[in-house]
């Protein structure tokens, strides 16, 4: 029966993964096509319109942003997982609590990946602005910076991203963008934090009974695999009604047994 029990979390918890895998590579690649074809019959329409440029990097902010989230929600917080961290499938799960040590990153990490993730992914969403430069369109481009900050309901992104565009007599530059996701990070991160302090007053068992009430007190569900002997994945998971996939919060916990 146990054996059953562990097989079943496994499928539950790699199709959840699969799943979301598979809906952020759609959900991106879909968004983009939709932001890439209205933007360029807007220029196709206008000499230069600053407004329809801004729009478009706009929307690519909060897509890259919205993905991030979630992305570093599945990593356990980060985009470049630490070493204390095992591969499953196609990401990496970092150790929030290794042989009676916690090694939970704090928020500010956190808000350092979700910015690391953004800064790399932009440039992709944008395309580099091909589409406009096949249009007449001449851009200068500048390095792209970000800073997040997971707040206390939601996450707020700025983006410094220094553009100058021009098209015969016409200049546009823009230099900042701010983007808020509605998923409340700080909120699923609490209950993560309360989980690994309950841990810290037994070391080496699995606080199941804190988890289960935990999860019922606040609407989420979970799963809990044992990947190995004394190896255990843990992950919280969230419907989030404005998205079409659950939120999955992971991270792993290696005993002394």
């Amino acid at each position: 029966m146990k054996r059953n029990k562990a097989q079943i979390s496994l499928f539950l918890i790699l199709g959840l993964i699969l799943l979301f895998v598979g809906w952020i590579g759609f959900y991106f690649v879909t968004s983009f096509k939709e932001v890439k074809s209205s933007e360029t019959e807007k220029v196709s329409e206008l000499p230069l319109s600053a407004v329809s440029i801004k729009n478009y990097i706009d929307v690519c902010v909060k897509k890259v942003a919205e993905e991030g989230v979630y992305f570093i929600g599945l990593q356990g917080g980060y985009y470049d997982a630490p070493l204390l961290s095992d591969s499953l499938l196609n990401i990496r799960v970092p150790y929030y609590w290794h042989n009676e040590n916690n090694k939970m990153p704090n928020k500010d990490t956190m808000g350092q990946e979700l910015s690391k993730y953004i800064k790399n992914k932009i440039p992709e969403c944008t395309n580099n602005f091909k589409n406009f430069e096949e249009s007449g369109y001449k851009f200068e481009i500048g390095n792209i910076s970000a800073i997040s900050n997971i707040a206390s309901e939601n996450v707020i992104v700025e983006v410094d991203y220094p553009i100058k565009v021009n098209i015969g007599p016409n200049v546009a530059q823009f230099n900042k963008f701010i983007s808020n996701i509605n998923i409340n990070f700080n909120k699923k991160y609490s209950f993560v934090k309360q989980i690994v302090i309950e841990q810290e007053k037994n070391p080496n068992s699995i606080p199941l009974g804190f988890i289960s009430h935990l999860a019922y007190e606040n609407n989420f569900t979970f799963q809990y695999l044992n990947i190995e002997k004394n190896i255990v994945l843990y992950a919280l998971i969230f419907d989030e009604g404005e998205y079409k996939e659950p939120f999955i919060y992971a991270f792993m916990a290696k005993y002394n047994w």
